[in-house]
């Protein structure tokens, strides 16, 4: 997968990405980021994991089918817009893990 740490206004576009056996695509806290237009597909992990820090970050017009966990989960990350994707097949790969389509926990004004 993709993996950005301490990256403001990283841009992650336009990949395809398959048979990880993490995340699709992490960022970490890097505020002010982008992630559009990418195909996830069959990921152990999440396909897209906001973490904690990355506020004011987009994540439009994805496909994501197959991931483990949650397709689309953000943590701690405020003023976020989360619009436009495509989730669908979510298995947990974690016994008694709940997979959500979008997960979001701990941030404020997320549009989704």
């Amino acid at each position: 997968g993709v993996d950005v740490n301490n990256s403001p206004g990283a841009n992650i576009s336009n990949n395809k990405i398959t048979r990880t056996v993490s995340n699709g695509i992490s960022i970490n806290p890097s505020p002010n980021s982008v992630i559009q237009g990418n195909n996830i597909l069959n990921v152990g992990g999440h396909g897209v994991l906001v973490n904690a820090g990355s506020h004011n970050s987009d994540v439009l017009d994805n496909i994501i089918s197959g991931a483990g966990l949650d397709g689309i989960r953000a943590e701690g990350s405020n003023n976020l817009d989360i619009l436009r994707n495509q989730i669908r097949a979510i298995s947990t790969t974690i016994a008694g893990a709940l997979g959500y389509g979008i997960y979001v926990n701990g941030g404020t004004l997320a549009l989704i």
